[in-house]
């Protein structure tokens, strides 16, 4: 029997927002990204605090359930999840008698509760036109109206990005506080895109070519000018064999210079995440650097810490993004989004993409937020990573309680680890988060994770 007093329901639906560009991929990289995706919405118990509910389209591990709850402190928390999945987890509370009769009761129980998604979507939209028409009280505070999801659709997109950061400053009498973006191209066709490459290349200069829908890296192929030919005949062969997967025939396409990034500063790689409140507020939530993997654009994690907040990039990059955010909010949007930069060698920071949606750090700022309090990032450092772990590993949660029984996170010390999703082991992925009173104390933290996880779990 759910209890009373729940504030919020938590529907974990990443996989929902997601799986339409995965169509487009190969059967094998598709059916990756699809369990990907299903397992790491379990991330969402990390979300917010206590008195909370989280629809997931399986279930969170019991044990880890029980273990993150007493760390926490928490006891009012529920996960709900469906008999059968599909690729919507929303259509799955419409369709799945079981799970829908759940939600209706949940609601019904804790009238004016709060209703957030992973991100908003058009099945999203459904499940809340569904609950409206059964009479019941409650509140979105994140989600756009439906009447603007369309805006919400266009900006969560590469051009869109392109397109709102340009309106931004251009509308704004702050246009001192802009940070560029790279120069760039939003074309029509791949044929569009190889002519927008051949520009770059005449100038000598690297290119980044761009699936307008790309998430997690996916569609993403970063070129270096110096290894494509001077000839544009042989340029345009070789660089349509770059392009020859089904998501180039998609229209716009995104070519923009390639910044050379200096790795040694942030990490070449910073963010900022920030929250639009229901009144069109904004408030700054937290500052990172992005964990990037070889490939120097799949992400795998943040690294927050005290001299982020002091540092003058993030203190440019804070200023746009409250420009930014002030023309979003004018399109309706509300929650959290986020804006990913890179520092050049020549040090000057750009902002290359947002992501209009709770991001790959939501949910670690919001646990360590109800585990350390607010301004946590003051004073803590606070690292998060996912680890590829070697094909066929059969790690599990109970044996990384044992692994790291003497480094697990500690309240007396407050510094240790915490696993942030052991669901992820089931697609080879460890998930962990680090908390530390200083750099180096981390660092030795993390060699040591990846020391006990090698060879037999984890190959360098």
């Amino acid at each position: 029997m759910i209890k009373k007093s729940i504030k919020t329901i938590f529907i974990s639906n990443i996989l929902e927002g997601f799986y339409q560009s995965y169509k487009t991929l190969p059967p094998k990289q598709r059916s990756f990204w699809i369990s990907y995706d299903s397992m790491e919405g379990n991330r969402a118990l990390l979300y917010n605090s206590d008195d909370k509910a989280v629809i997931t389209s399986y279930e969170i591990n019991p044990l880890y359930f029980k273990n993150i709850s007493q760390l926490m402190n928490w006891k009012n928390v529920w996960n709900l999840t469906p008999k059968k999945t599909s690729y919507s987890i929303c259509q799955d509370c419409i369709n799945n008698n079981v799970l829908n009769n759940q939600l209706v009761n949940l609601i019904k129980t804790n009238p004016g509760i709060n209703i957030i998604p992973y991100r908003s979507t058009p099945e999203f939209q459904l499940l809340i036109c569904h609950l409206n028409s059964k009479n019941l009280k409650f509140t979105t505070p994140e989600t756009i109206p439906p009447d603007h999801q369309f805006t919400l659709n266009y900006f969560n997109t590469k051009r869109g990005f392109r397109h709102l950061w340009h309106l931004a400053f251009f509308s704004s009498e702050k246009s001192n506080h802009k940070i560029p973006i790279p120069e760039g191209f939003i074309t029509g066709n791949r044929e569009e895109a190889i002519e927008a490459a051949w520009w770059f290349k005449q100038q000598k200069r690297s290119f980044v070519i761009k699936y307008n829908r790309g998430v997690q890296g996916m569609g993403i192929i970063l070129n270096n000018q110096s290894t494509f030919p001077n000839n544009k005949k042989e340029f345009s062969k070789k660089l349509s064999l770059l392009l020859k997967e089904n998501i180039w025939n998609e229209p716009s396409i995104i070519v923009e210079e390639l910044i050379d990034i200096d790795n040694t500063n942030l990490s070449g790689s910073p963010n900022v995440e920030l929250f639009i409140k229901p009144n069109g507020k904004t408030v700054f939530s937290y500052a990172c650097e992005q964990i990037l993997d070889r490939d120097k654009k799949t992400f795998r994690g943040i690294y927050i810490y005290p001299e982020l907040i002091k540092n003058r990039f993030i203190k440019a990059a804070s200023k746009a993004g409250q420009v930014f955010s002030h023309k979003l909010a004018s399109y309706g949007y509300r929650g959290c989004f986020d804006i990913d930069l890179v520092v050049s060698k020549d040090q000057k920071v750009y902002a290359v993409e947002a992501n209009l949606r709770r991001t790959g750090g939501t949910h670690i700022h919001e646990a360590i937020v109800s585990l350390l309090g607010k301004n946590y990032w003051r004073s803590f450092y606070v690292l998060n990573e996912d680890i590829m772990l070697s094909n066929g590993s059969d790690l599990s949660y109970d044996k990384c309680l044992s692994i790291f029984a003497d480094i697990l996170f500690d309240k007396k010390s407050q510094s240790g680890i915490i696993f942030s999703n052991p669901d992820m082991l089931k697609v080879n992925v460890f998930n962990y988060i680090l908390i530390g009173h200083s750099h180096e104390q981390i660092q030795s933290f993390r060699q040591l994770v990846k020391k006990r996880l090698t060879p037999k779990y984890y190959s360098p």
